[in-house]
């Protein structure tokens, strides 16, 4: 693919996730003011059994159909049939499980909540070759339609049953919906229709490159759901529900910048004629926005969670606030990951990733003496921690050196600190809090922008060249 073609790629693909974003704000305003903290807790506490089922189904192998060149009927029917056999494997499982999972945290309902919600990981599961043929085919636009018009399905089940009363159901049939119409749609785009064909050989195939992946995200998604489990269990489902809607926010931001990486940026760099060239460029861009929006988002979470969710939610903006700059070294970590992914390498990224993770929960055990405040502190230094770590993986395989990805950080965090510091003595508070937010954030950005353009003038106009001829045609 060109590089006017990855341009366009991420535009599409961004334009969409901005829609998607604008869908999900509404749903979470709207929710927030019909259901009560605990109901999201609740799901929360849930919703990680779900996760770490959906890696178990894919086991890390559609990434192997989009790596692979040359795609058979015989790869999509194999892998077709091995997620349909483990979803089934995988909740009854659950479903048995379910009593003990509710005695241990000491919430009843979530004996009733697994077994429903459950149900999503075996409707899921028929789709995931879908998914991957859809990227490996870099059909973005099909992609992100998909994508909104299964989060507008549902957003309208979720509220229509929130304001008939049926409280923490709503979340669950929200869950459900999406999943049903994502699969329906998936099989009109992509016109799959599988057949009784399963091959052990083609089987082994995709599994020695994705059960590399498989073990990585199993402890990503282990790693990322931990907090909550640990806030519900050692704290309350209550304080729970405050953390799930702060990381609800923060996931805006932290979905802006992964989906794409997944979505364009990781079949674009497995083609790559020149590796370590093309990541520094999409990471040096990347950065450039990562930074100062996620530290303009923190200085103003308090108000934004005010607008977003209202005034009894604001026990959820310091929270969020500090999870918005953890969001930064997570975001770097998650681009360096795709660049490995990338190259093949998918041994460097399991073995990286035990070792990682290892310290990441070392460091989280510690803070816990710290309460929920010592939590998110642990978020954000595993963070940069995790970036850090696999960088140093990243130049081992593709050359390079940490230290060019620490300069353009440790840039970028000098002007965001500086923009905060400017925000904060010169710009006055208004009795809106959206006036607020917008003079604030506009403030914060334009300052950004005028101590950033001596370093990255170039950058600047290129991409000013590019959206221009994009409105010109």
């Amino acid at each position: 693919m060109k590089k006017n073609g990855l341009f366009a790629g991420v535009m599409i693909v961004s334009a969409g996730k901005f829609i998607l974003m604008a869908v999900n704000f509404l749903t979470i305003v709207i929710l927030a003011r019909l259901l009560v903290p605990r109901d999201f807790g609740v799901v929360a506490m849930s919703s990680v059994f779900l996760n770490v089922s959906n890696v178990l189904i894919d086991s890390g192998m559609a990434g192997s159909l989009v790596y692979q060149k040359d795609v058979e009927d015989i790869d999509k029917n194999t892998l077709f049939w091995f997620n349909i056999f483990v979803s089934v494997v995988l909740y009854v499982i659950l479903f048995f499980s379910a009593p003990v999972i509710a005695s241990f945290y000491g919430v009843p309902i979530l004996n009733t909540i697994i077994k429903i919600i459950g149900l999503s990981i075996v409707i899921h599961s028929t789709c995931f070759v879908q998914n991957a043929l859809l990227m490996k085919d870099l059909r973005y636009r099909d992609q992100t339609l998909i994508t909104i018009l299964s989060a507008i399905a549902s957003m309208i089940v979720a509220v229509a049953m929130a304001y008939a009363g049926f409280g923490v159901w709503s979340l669950i049939a929200q869950t459900l919906s999406s999943n049903i119409v994502q699969v329906f749609l998936l099989f009109m785009f992509v016109r799959f229709i599988p057949h009784v064909d399963f091959s052990f050989k083609t089987l082994k195939k995709h599994w020695d490159f994705g059960s590399k992946l498989l073990g990585s995200s199993l402890l990503n998604i282990v790693y990322t759901n931990m907090y909550v489990q640990i806030i519900g269990k050692t704290v309350n489902v209550h304080t729970a529900g405050f953390y799930q809607q702060a990381r609800k926010l923060n996931e805006f931001p932290r979905n802006l910048i992964q989906y794409p990486m997944d979505k364009v940026f990781f079949p674009y760099l497995v083609k790559s004629s020149d590796l370590r060239k093309d990541c520094s460029s999409i990471f040096k861009k990347t950065v450039l926005l990562v930074i100062p929006v996620l530290v303009c988002l923190s200085l103003e979470a308090e108000n934004i969670v005010k607008i977003v969710l209202g005034d009894k939610w604001m026990d959820a903006s310091w929270m969020a606030s500090l999870m918005f700059l953890g969001t930064i070294g997570a975001s770097l970590e998650s681009v360096n990951r795709s660049f490995i992914k990338a190259s093949g390498n998918t041994g460097a990224i399991l073995k990286n990733d035990l070792l990682k993770r290892a310290i990441n929960i070392v460091v989280l055990l510690i803070s816990l003496r710290w309460g929920v405040k010592g939590i998110l502190v642990a978020f954000i230094v595993n963070g940069f921690i995790g970036w850090i770590m696999n960088s140093l993986v990243l130049c081992k395989i593709i050359g390079g050196t940490v230290s060019s990805q620490i300069g353009y950080v440790g840039l970028l965090f000098i002007v965001s600190a500086t923009s905060s510091a400017f925000v904060m003595k010169f710009m006055p508070e208004y009795s809106s809090c959206s006036l607020t937010v917008f003079v604030h954030m506009v403030s914060f950005l334009g300052v950004c922008f005028l101590l950033l353009f001596p370093f990255f003038k170039k950058d600047f106009i290129c991409v000013a060249e590019k959206i221009f001829r994009k409105v010109k045609r």
